[in-house]
């Protein structure tokens, strides 16, 4: 009697030799830390808005503008939650068109700092960096999805 390996298992032991194990553990890694960090944004800017001051926009909106907080806090929980979501459910390919369109979110809030009275150092540091980090994921969690197709295309051996 032969035991087989189902093809699912087989194209993922495949896609995670050599190279393919670290590009797979190491897109997670900036996902599982992309889907962290918004989400802690996310609560300080909903529990603590004055926590949000190292944003790089100053003065820091008052009085009844201060419900921006709100939106900016709810949206990126919303970021964070479904990153984990993909995660969870191992959906790669769904998960890297997320983490590209969400590339968006520090491309528009590195240009909202440099036009609103922040510096373009520190919109590169903290928001261009943030952007930079997220792109890599966007391109190893492709170059995953990318490896575990050709492995599962491959006849078992």
């Amino acid at each position: 009697m032969n035991a087989t390996v189902p093809a699912s298992t087989s194209a993922s032991a495949a896609a995670a030799g050599s190279g393919g194990r670290l590009v797979a553990r190491t897109a997670t890694g900036i996902a599982i830390v992309t889907g962290l960090v918004v989400t802690y944004f996310g609560l300080n800017f909903l529990l603590n808005p004055h926590a949000a001051d190292g944003f790089g926009i100053k003065p820091w909106p008052t009085g009844h503008a201060t419900g921006y907080f709100d939106v900016k806090g709810f949206r990126d929980l919303a970021t964070g939650a479904a990153v984990f979501a993909l995660l969870a459910l191992r959906q790669h390919r769904a998960l890297a068109w997320i983490m590209l369109f969400d590339l968006l979110l520090p491309l528009g809030d590195m240009l909202t700092v440099m036009t609103h009275g922040g510096t373009v150092a520190f919109a590169l540091a903290v928001h261009g960096s943030a952007a930079a980090l997220l792109a890599l994921g966007v391109v190893l969690q492709f170059v995953r999805v990318r490896r575990e197709a050709r492995a599962e295309n491959r006849p078992a051996a």
